[in-house]
C-alpha cells in the first residue's frame, strides 16, 4: 500500500489541478491521497478521492508533510508515502518508479516530489516544523538521513523545453510550476522581503542546530534547540 500526500499553500488553480489531474492519471495509482490545504482561502469544492485535512492555522511545509505521514504509517499503516507539493505534475509514470526503486528514500524532484518509507520514517522521525513555514526543512531532513546511514536515490534535474512561459518540465518527465516574472516565484516588494528574511533565519536555524552549513556540520546530533 501506499499513501499519496498533497501540500497545497496558495499555487494558483491551474497548477493545483493540473497536480490533481496527473496524480489521478498515472498508471499506479495510490491506495489512499492526502491532501493538506495550507492556503489563506479553501478552495471552492474538495478534489474527488481525496481525504482534505485543513489546519487551524497554516502548520508550513513540514508541518504538511507530517500530518500525511502520520496518517499515512499511523493510521493506514501504509508501507511508502509520496509527497507531492501541490505546483509540481507526475508523469504518468513517475510513481510506479519511484515505487520500484529498492532504495528507501526516493528524491524524484528533489523534496518536492519524493517517497519515503515507513521503516525510515520511524528511524529518523518527523519533519522538524520550526523550519517554518519552509525552506531549509528538506535540508535539515537531509543531514537526518545521513547520520541514520539512509541512502537517497536522487533523480537528475535536468530540465527539458516546456511549451508555457515559467513552468519547467524535466528529463523524468515531471512538471513544476515556476514564475518567469523575476524574483522568487514571481514575489516582490514586501512579499519578496518577507521570504528572504524568513529563508535567512532558517538558514541560521540550520547552523545552530548543526554546527555549520550543509558540508561543514559540527555537531553529529541537534545542538542548542
Amino acid at each position: 500500500m501506499f499513501v499519496l500526500g498533497i501540500a497545497r499553500r496558495n499555487e494558483p488553480t491551474v497548477l493545483f489541478e493540473e497536480t490533481l489531474g496527473a496524480a489521478r492519471a498515472s498508471a499506479v495509482a495510490p491506495d489512499y491521497t492526502i491532501l493538506v490545504d495550507n492556503g489563506d482561502e479553501p478552495f471552492a469544492a474538495a478534489p474527488v478521492h481525496c481525504v482534505v485535512v485543513r489546519p487551524a492555522t497554516n502548520v508550513g511545509c513540514a508541518g504538511a508533510w507530517n500530518i500525511v505521514l502520520r496518517l499515512a504509517f499511523g493510521t493506514l499503516a501504509a508501507e511508502s508515502a509520496i509527497l507531492l507539493s501541490a505546483d509540481c505534475a507526475v508523469a504518468p509514470d513517475t510513481f510506479g518508479r519511484m515505487l520500484a526503486s529498492p532504495a528507501s528514500v526516493v528524491c524524484a524532484l528533489g523534496f518536492s516530489c519524493f517517497r519515503l518509507d515507513q521503516a525510515v520514517w520511524r528511524t529518523v522521525g518527523e519533519f522538524d516544523e520550526a523550519f517554518w513555514p519552509a525552506y531549509w526543512e528538506d535540508t535539515d531532513y537531509r543531514r537526518r538521513l545521513a547520520l541514520a546511514d539512509v541512502a537517497i536515490e536522487e533523480w537528475p534535474l535536468e530540465e527539458t523545453a516546456h511549451p508555457s512561459p515559467g513552468r519547467a518540465r524535466y528529463a523524468s518527465g515531471i512538471t513544476h510550476g515556476k514564475s518567469d516574472l523575476g524574483g522568487y516565484q514571481g514575489w516582490k516588494g514586501k512579499r519578496l522581503a518577507r521570504f528572504q528574511a524568513r529563508l535567512a533565519a532558517n538558514r541560521e536555524r540550520y547552523v545552530a542546530k548543526w554546527g555549520g552549513l550543509p558540508g561543514e556540520e559540527t555537531f553529529s546530533t541537534p545542538f542548542g534547540i
